[in-house]
């Protein structure tokens, strides 16, 4: 008879761990369903990218280009005004 009790002990005690880790589970199913459907979303708003990586290589040179110019150009204006000054 103690034995059975032991046996009844136990299974119950399994019994609540394996209920609690269908919880768990469940909670998670339940997560990635909204994940599932926020990539929805994100899916539907979104568009594919403007430019190529090549395009953007291309603008990124173009900008160091204009960037440098406008340093020689403020250099110029600087030194010149220093000038102008003395």
């Amino acid at each position: 008879m103690f034995n059975l009790f032991k046996i009844l002990k136990k299974y119950h005690h399994i019994q609540k761990q394996v209920n609690s880790i269908y919880k768990n589970v469940s909670k998670m199913g339940k997560y990635v369903e909204e994940l599932h459907k926020d990539v929805a979303i994100l899916k539907k708003h979104s568009h594919k990218p403007i430019f190529t990586k090549k395009q953007y290589t291309i603008l990124d040179d173009r900008i160091s280009v204009i960037e440098g110019f406008i340093d020689n150009v403020e250099k110029i204006s600087t030194e010149y005004m220093k000038d102008i000054a003395n």
